[in-house]
């Protein structure tokens, strides 16, 4: 039987739409391919020039050996370089021991709230709008122990569970029911305990980088106005040891006593934020430091 050219051409129409459909696909497959491949190849190398930085960056705080740490030296400046092949790096870096130690409320034991911990915790939850009562359920969520202090709470059968260890990150607490988001993460008109307190930390904090929020914490006599005093004076000349502190024009003489476990003029831990750019995009990082006897280890890291 033969068929009428009306019905070939319908035919042949249909076959070259078909595989004009086919070769579309098969090209927006293709450019997504090849998207990904540039993107994925992006991320390598923007990974290799973050690794390059850490490694300038570990070699800066090595060479930092001078008794004090504070935001007037060649570490507190943010940095941006060219990378061949890439694009441009940049970094800022803080050291952590600015704020309060989170992981260092408690003595060694892992349970007992330290004594001159006891009034710095009670201002930072008052300044982030929380009750004093909550101290001890905060403090259940900390520590070591499953066993519940008067006031407190540990895990109950509806199946809530207080981590029960150091932090990682300060937004662990977001998982304690006790706590609204506003409390941990701040709001536009109040901080949260994330601007407050630190997971990395020698258990001091450092008196040359300690924003005004975190100052004003420290002990009942320290006001707005000993705050400034203090960020002026150290903005002139770093502070280096408990004379230094007491020679501050207009800094309470009665704080120092009840300061001398809880301050310290250097830092143990920082920050870094790596961002590297390039035509294919943008790719950020952030790297932790700990500066001990033997050198600088990066103890933390994460790509954003």
């Amino acid at each position: 039987m033969r068929r009428s050219p009306a019905f070939m051409l319908v035919g042949a129409l249909i076959a070259c739409s078909v595989l004009v459909a086919l070769s579309g696909a098969l090209f927006a497959v293709s450019r997504v391919r090849s998207a990904e491949v540039r993107a994925q190849s992006f991320r390598t190398r923007a990974l290799h020039g973050a690794i390059f930085a850490c490694r300038l960056i570990k070699r800066g705080l090595e060479l930092d050996r001078n008794g004090y740490d504070s935001e007037l030296e060649e570490w507190a400046k943010p940095r941006a370089f060219p990378l061949e092949g890439l694009g441009s790096v940049s970094v800022s870096i803080r050291d952590e021991d600015r704020f309060l130690p989170i992981n260092s409320l408690l003595l060694p034991d892992g349970v007992t709230l330290r004594a001159e911990m006891a009034g710095v915790l009670r201002r930072a939850l008052e300044r982030v709008g929380l009750r004093e009562e909550l101290t001890p359920r905060l403090l259940d969520f900390l520590d070591a122990d499953d066993r519940p202090r008067l006031g407190g709470e540990e895990s109950d059968l509806s199946g809530y569970r207080p981590v029960n260890r150091p932090l990682l990150d300060v937004r662990e607490l977001l998982l304690a029911r006790f706590l609204e988001r506003e409390h941990v993460l701040g709001t536009s008109g109040r901080p949260g305990l994330a601007d407050l307190f630190t997971p990395f930390s020698s258990g001091r904090v450092n008196l040359n980088t300690a924003p005004k929020e975190v100052l004003t914490l420290l002990d009942e006599e320290v006001d707005e106005r000993a705050a400034d005093a203090l960020i002026e004076q150290r903005g002139k000349k770093p502070l280096s040891g408990i004379p230094d502190l007491r020679a501050v024009p207009g800094w309470p003489a009665g704080s120092v006593p009840r300061l001398m476990n809880l301050v310290g003029f250097t830092s143990l831990f920082y920050r870094a934020k790596i961002a590297v750019e390039g035509e294919e995009g943008r790719a950020t990082f952030e790297a932790v430091f700990k500066k001990g006897p033997q050198g600088v280890d990066l103890i933390f890291w994460r790509e954003e």
